[in-house]
């Protein structure tokens, strides 16, 4: 990660399944753990907490008294907007958003999506800090894993977005 990046960690609360994997919360802990050293700005992008819980006390915990962090909640899947509203606010000067959370197929893609097409932001995506739980955005589907999930959405194929392994 470096100046011009962010950490954008999306929808990890405790309702929603897939945010509950123990490997993809390490990774996730991976991630703030190593924004927090670069100083880098840290999202936590949070979909109703009165529905699906506030952000899980883990990583809360490890962006307490960081003074770089910045809590947005959304009320569809598109975080997106909230996360740019902030950048603006701040003056930020951004580039690239580093990715990772839950859904694969939907708050993930949607939020990637939107930062792409209307912020035209670079995107990379720690694959080992994302899962996702049968969704992909209105229908359910299962996948044989989450590698299956990314190939599912051509999204991610895009240019503009760099799937990572973590750490990179």
């Amino acid at each position: 990660m470096n100046a011009k990046q962010t950490l954008v960690v999306i929808d990890m609360q405790p309702g929603f399944e897939a945010a509950n994997d123990e490997p993809t919360i390490e990774q996730v802990l991976v991630a703030v753990k190593e924004a927090k050293e670069a100083n880098l700005p840290i999202f936590i992008v949070q979909c109703v907490p009165e529905r699906y819980g506030h952000t899980l006390s883990c990583i809360m915990e490890e962006v307490d008294l960081y003074d770089n962090v910045h809590i947005i909640e959304k009320y569809c899947n598109d975080g997106a907007p909230g996360v740019e509203k902030v950048v603006n606010e701040n003056d930020l000067q951004v580039s690239e958003h580093v990715v990772c959370g839950v859904n694969i197929g939907a708050c993930v893609h949607d939020t990637v999506d939107t930062f792409i097409n209307e912020y035209e932001r670079d995107i990379i995506i720690l694959k080992s800090a994302c899962n996702c739980h049968h969704i992909a955005r209105q229908t359910y589907e299962d996948y044989e894993d989450k590698e299956a999930a990314f190939k599912h959405f051509p999204l991610y194929q895009r240019p503009e977005v760099t799937l990572a392994g973590y750490p990179c």
